[in-house]
């Protein structure tokens, strides 16, 4: 059966957002020379941005409520990241920094394979198909393991001045990334035909191959700098999608203006501030303080997109009822990470 048109057009620009950018870093990415400025904007999107999108749902009623029921997630643990990073950016030695941006990294990434659970989970869903078994889950979550193993066996991917704890450890997350991947691709090829429509098939294929470019290739734009940006355009698609569809028509320029707003400066803040980590004392202090932001956009993110909790499917469902239908399965969604 056909999906309906809004949901077929969701499903193919969330597919285009996130091969699109792996193309083009793969591409233009691999020297080491002077790179296009569009490679500098896209990854200023894709990071920065994406960041500060999450901030537009402070505006948001129904999520206000949420927090205040959910005070310590949405307020206590943020608190807290920004504070002890902004202390340790200002007061820790560069060799420590360097430590704890490897578990910043890891943490991330895996952030980044959670959402694409969510997304291959949405397109099933809003394809009205069965929502991904346990192992297909298991096997783009391994995919995205295998991932962050290869990049603490390669830490100058991410542009660390690291050596790896063991030389095997490359190898191994390229091995665990086969595999998956194989797994992942079998057990996709035992659904019914009509369990397996094309966007669907190409959605679950990108997603679980997400981290291939880690393993292809040596430069740490060509390897990392796509699946940052894919991430980040995802997410904020899915963000634009809930600010552009109001309960409230009468109101959806007001929240246009404000999102606008809230992705200009905090962009703008979020861009400046990543970059001052060879500054003075109360710079680097800002610099952590920005590393802890992004941390918090980690936590907010997977209490607020976890659909399983009856407060956030509601808040989903009636911004974006062609992607999450109001009695949606336990099964369909993860975490924030699962969406954004």
């Amino acid at each position: 059966m056909e999906a309906p048109r809004p949901v077929a057009r969701w499903q193919r620009v969330t597919v285009v957002l996130t091969i699109v950018p792996l193309i083009l870093f793969a591409a233009l990415g691999r020297s080491d020379s002077s790179r296009p400025f569009v490679l500098a904007a896209c990854l200023v999107i894709g990071s920065s941005t994406h960041v500060a999108a999450t901030g537009w749902f402070i505006f948001e009623s129904d999520v206000r409520s949420m927090a205040r029921r959910r005070w310590v997630r949405f307020f206590g643990v943020p608190v807290a990241l920004v504070v002890a990073s902004a202390w340790t950016g200002a007061n820790a030695t560069p060799h420590f920094i360097d430590l704890a941006l490897c578990a910043f990294f890891s943490w991330q990434f895996f952030h980044f394979q959670k959402q694409n659970v969510g997304v291959a989970a949405l397109v099933a869903s809003s394809s009205g198909i069965a929502s991904l078994s346990a192992r297909e889950r298991r096997c783009v979550v391994l995919s995205g393991v295998a991932g962050i193993v290869g990049l603490l066996g390669h830490p100058s991917l991410l542009q660390l001045p690291l050596r790896p704890v063991s030389a095997d450890l490359f190898a191994l997350g390229a091995i665990l990334f086969v595999a998956a991947g194989v797994v992942g691709i079998v057990t996709l090829s035992h659904r019914e035909h009509s369990e397996r429509p094309r966007i669907f098939v190409v959605t679950y294929v990108t997603v679980l191959l997400f981290n291939g470019p880690i393993f292809v290739f040596s430069s740490p734009y060509a390897a990392v700098g796509g699946m940052t940006v894919a991430h980040g355009f995802q997410y904020l698609f899915i963000v634009g999608s809930v600010v552009g569809v109001s309960v409230r028509q009468r109101r959806r320029w007001e929240r246009a203006t404000i999102f606008s707003n809230v992705l200009i400066f905090g962009t703008a803040t979020l861009a400046v501030a990543v970059h001052l980590h060879d500054g003075d004392t109360l710079e680097k202090a800002v610099y952590g303080a920005a590393l802890g932001l992004t941390m918090a956009h980690f936590v907010i993110d997977a209490a607020l997109w976890r659909l399983r909790d009856p407060r956030a499917r509601r808040f989903m469902s009636t911004r974006l009822p062609h992607l999450v239908p109001p009695r949606l399965p336990v099964t369909v969604s993860t975490s924030p990470a699962d969406i954004g």
